[in-house]
């Protein structure tokens, strides 16, 4: 069975587009943009409301006004290039020949191996 991810879109909105309903509330609320300046603006600069009060304000006017501050983040991309150590592998390759040839040894000697071979 195939997953959703999987599936190709076949109907509905186009990803990324609004729906009505969405659009509706977004254009309802934007009438009330004036207003809601106002009332930040006047609990920004009314010095009897309590400072964060007064700072938030401040900030959701700047926000509207210039956007929001970009924000760095910082990211350690760097790759753990470590070498491998080549030289445990080739002793354990040449550990692995020596047993093989042993035991290669053992079963000629002892004809089992010439049984085989044709």
């Amino acid at each position: 069975m195939e997953s959703k991810k999987t599936r190709l879109k076949t109907g509905g909105r186009k990803r990324g587009s609004v729906n009505k309903a969405t659009r509706t509330i977004r254009e309802a609320a934007q009438e009330y943009t004036d207003d809601a300046l106002k009332v930040l603006a006047e609990v920004m600069n009314d010095h009897d409301q309590p400072a964060l009060a007064r700072i938030a304000a401040a900030s959701q006017i700047l926000d509207r006004g210039h956007g929001r501050p970009t924000q760095s983040v910082e990211v350690d991309a760097s790759v753990n290039n470590r070498r491998m150590d080549l030289s445990l592998i080739d002793a354990e390759l040449a550990k692995a020949a020596e047993e093989r040839a042993r035991r290669q040894k053992e079963l000629e000697e002892s004809g089992v191996l010439g049984k085989f071979e044709t």
